[in-house]
């Protein structure tokens, strides 16, 4: 009798620890728990896009130094003492992402299959506040114009775009695009029950 009784007692102390083992493991384990039909569609996830058309992914700062000279110019002679010129220094940001309209989202039961587009630059900003004249020469017969000043950011915008193109920045922000848009779907609820597959 005391045997049965104790070989009894071992196989129920067994049972109570593979329970234990098991209970433990699925507290922990956050891998898809697949019950019923799929919810989350296409729609659904680019309801999360809505609010935002676009995704920086990249971000480049710089600091340049340009410079800018004029003169009056009569047919193809220029005119002596109608001098005029600025050398600036300045920073500058430039901002590189996706279109999220054009990202394509299909889904298939649990597996939800995301195409990127291209990165493009999508923003390019200099610091008005970090401008500094370091020298300037203007004319009286031909003064320095908003037009001048305009022409020139514009150029020296150009210029510091293909530097950053040079640099990688579409390249960095292709490979930093699908960290970023994961911690976008992630705030889509029963997210981690799905299988992302980025094409």
């Amino acid at each position: 009798m005391g045997k049965i009784l104790k070989r009894t007692l071992r196989v129920l102390a067994l049972l109570i620890v593979v329970a234990l083992v098991f209970f433990y493991l699925g507290t922990r384990y956050e891998g898809p728990v697949r019950i019923g039909p799929a919810a989350i569609t296409a729609e659904t996830i680019e309801g999360v896009f809505a609010d935002a058309k676009t995704l920086v992914t990249e971000t480049y700062k710089y600091t340049a130094m340009g410079s800018f000279s004029n003169s009056l110019m009569f047919r193809d002679w220029t005119i002596p003492l109608t001098g005029k010129s600025f050398i600036i220094s300045y920073r500058g940001t430039i901002q590189a992402g996706i279109d999220l309209g054009k990202v394509k989202i299909t889904t298939d039961g649990y597996t939800i299959y995301v195409k990127l587009p291209a990165s493009k630059i999508i923003s390019h900003e200099i610091d008005e506040n970090s401008v500094q004249v370091l020298d300037e020469k203007t004319n009286l017969f031909n003064p320095i114009r908003v037009e001048d000043v305009a022409g020139f950011e514009s150029e020296q915008k150009k210029l510091n775009e293909q530097r950053a193109l040079d640099d990688g920045i579409l390249d960095r922000a292709d490979a930093s695009a699908e960290k970023a848009l994961l911690e976008l779907l992630s705030k889509i609820d029963g997210i981690k029950n799905y299988d992302i597959i980025f094409q």
